[in-house]
């Protein structure tokens, strides 16, 4: 589990890429994360394929690609849950992905049940006071 804020936006980095990787066998390009109170927002890049991009430039392609990428991300929803979960200790209230095919881009917004940032600065806290104490004692 994630014990510190600084490290944080390296990790869910690799967290998502994993997820891609490991769910649809694909290898973002690019990963942006930003972490504000209880959102994080991870921007992925690189994720669509040739084909699909060009697909969508028609209505009726765009709701294809778009209903076969909501239901892959329906379907992969709780993993990627239980992975941010098991990255941060925290429960996740909600995720919305939205997908911009035109740009091979979808962003997701990770709202926690509480401010991430907040906890992992007290669970930091806590950890090295828990380590100081235990030095102490060996005085």
């Amino acid at each position: 589990m994630l014990r510190d804020c600084d490290s944080l936006p390296t990790r869910v980095s690799q967290v998502i890429s994993q997820f891609f990787k490991s769910r649809f066998d694909l290898e973002p390009t690019e990963t942006l994360v930003v972490v504000q109170n209880e959102i994080v927002m991870v921007r992925i890049k690189g994720i669509i394929s040739k084909a699909e991009v060009e697909l969508a430039k028609t209505k009726k392609g765009l709701r294809l690609v778009d209903e076969m990428y909501r239901e892959l991300f329906e379907k992969s929803e709780p993993l990627l849950e239980s992975m941010l979960k098991s990255l941060t200790g925290m429960e996740i209230k909600n995720i919305q992905t939205n997908i911009n095919y035109q740009s091979s881009e979808c962003v997701h917004i990770i709202e926690f049940t509480e401010d991430i940032e907040q906890r992992l600065r007290k669970d930091s806290q806590e950890a090295r006071k828990l380590s100081d104490g235990k030095e102490g004692d060996e005085i």
